[in-house]
């Protein structure tokens, strides 16, 4: 089963926002904002066309909780999707739990088990200063499985390298798949994910600016290449 992307900046999330984060929060603070993306792409994979993606957050002393969700506006046959991430980061060190899930198999969302619509992942991020590692693991749900029909615990791996050039916010990431997997339709070692991501608010009044990003993102492994941009609206 692919995953789609919960906008571009998903790894963002994971890999690039946490790892920015020297710190851990001191204060509580809630986030909210909706991002307009021209295609979810997640880790080198495509599941669906355009869509609105509303992320809510909270966050207090290291511990981060978000819901993320994608519905597409375009293609009626994309799937509903609401993902939920619980986190701990402390200094360069964040460690987490990601509940994916989408209604493609037809069952209500309180429904769980190995052919229902969830996938739970289990990821480690630290950050060595200009470079971030990330591995994940999905260790329950549905998950790919083996010809002997047990778990194969599909797994990923990506270095993450930020950067700033002429106000212009971005990073390189580059992913791989270790080992087979249906999950990311690959036979063995694969590299999935070469991506080049993009950000810059654009000031449109003097007390009102619209984050804008775009993404080059290239998967090797099926000889893919694809350009997503997007929008976000910040609510609170």
């Amino acid at each position: 089963m692919k995953r789609p992307i919960i906008r571009i900046y998903f790894l963002a999330l994971l890999c690039c926002l946490y790892t920015q984060r020297t710190l851990a929060q001191e204060t509580f603070e809630i986030d909210f904002q909706t991002d307009i993306v021209s295609q979810n792409i997640y880790r080198g994979q495509v599941d669906g066309s355009a869509s609105i993606q509303p992320a809510l957050s909270a966050a207090w002393k290291g511990l981060k909780l978000e819901f993320l969700g994608s519905v597409g506006f375009v293609d009626t046959k994309d799937p509903r999707q609401l993902d939920m991430v619980v986190s701990y980061t402390t200094g360069k060190f964040t460690v987490g739990m990601i509940n994916y899930w989408d209604d493609l198999p037809k069952e209500p969302y309180f429904y769980f088990g190995d052919n229902s619509g969830h996938q739970f992942e289990g990821y480690l991020t630290y950050d060595f200063g200009l470079l971030s590692a990330s591995w994940a693991t999905i260790f329950a749900g549905s998950d790919a499985r083996n010809s002997d029909n047990k778990r194969v615990y599909s797994s990923y791996f990506e270095l993450t390298a930020p950067f700033t050039i002429k106000g212009i916010d971005g990073d390189v990431q580059v992913g791989v798949v270790p080992w087979a997997t249906e999950y990311y339709d690959t036979n063995g070692f694969a590299v999935t994910n070469i991506a080049l991501n993009l950000s810059k608010d654009v000031r449109i009044t003097d007390s009102f600016s619209l984050p804008l990003f775009a993404s080059l993102i290239a998967n090797p492994s099926a000889r893919d290449l694809f350009f997503v941009a997007g929008m976000s609206f910040k609510i609170f």
